[in-house]
């Protein structure tokens, strides 16, 4: 090799996911946040039942939302199907499964928060409520987790293969749902004095994990 050789090393944007898998990413991490704040905090009785019905409609809206920018990327409706071929295998069949299940199990826990269903025996802060709604908090704690699973199982991009990054969207997950949460009370009229301190916590903590 004579001297007047270089090696270069050459950045090379991955081309795979675009805007549409970002946006789905997003969703479905921000719903789930929202979700999971807004039914542990209505089990500690910090918010009313008002601002949850809300605040965990919206997060189960956003994860619907989610998905319906996954099938726009995937072209096909009927392609959709096919995500849940490999769950063993494949983080992005793992994450459809958590999504759909958790759109199910956390739609049929707020049903008695609906007009005209309020007799139903799983209502809010009753024992079947609190189970149904902690089983949707864990599948949306798997949604929150998904992105940073999915990305940092990418070997070839050095910079995603890192352990840190599940920690970090699940930061950045509270973080989008505190803040909608904060929307939602404002647009109601009852914040929380606790919400606004809360939202900038998660602010500082996610800019620390990103520094990290």
């Amino acid at each position: 090799i004579s001297l007047s050789e270089t090696f270069e090393r050459k950045l090379r944007p991955q081309r795979a996911w675009g805007w549409l898998v970002a946006f789905d990413l997003f969703f479905e991490g921000t719903g789930g946040g929202i979700f999971f704040l807004a039914t542990v905090l209505r089990a500690l009785g910090l918010i009313d039942a008002d601002l949850f019905a809300w605040a965990a409609w919206a997060g189960v809206l956003a994860v619907v939302v989610g998905l319906l920018f996954l099938l726009a990327h995937l072209g096909k409706p009927l392609r959709f199907i096919l995500a849940f071929r490999r769950p063993k295998e494949s983080w992005i069949s793992r994450g459809a499964y958590v999504a759909t299940l958790f759109i199910i199990l956390a739609g049929v826990a707020l049903l008695p928060s609906l007009p005209g269903l309020g007799g139903l025996p799983w209502g809010d802060r009753t024992t079947g409520g609190n189970v149904l709604g902690g089983l949707a908090c864990v599948l949306a704690l798997g949604l929150m987790a998904y992105t940073g699973l999915v990305l940092s199982s990418w070997s070839s991009i050095p910079f995603w293969n890192t352990p840190l990054l599940p920690v970090l969207f699940v930061g950045y997950s509270f973080l989008g749902g505190a803040a909608g949460l904060l929307v939602l009370a404002s647009v109601l009229g009852v914040v929380p004095a606790f919400l606004a301190p809360l939202t900038l916590g998660l602010l500082l903590g996610t800019s620390f994990m990103i520094l990290v």
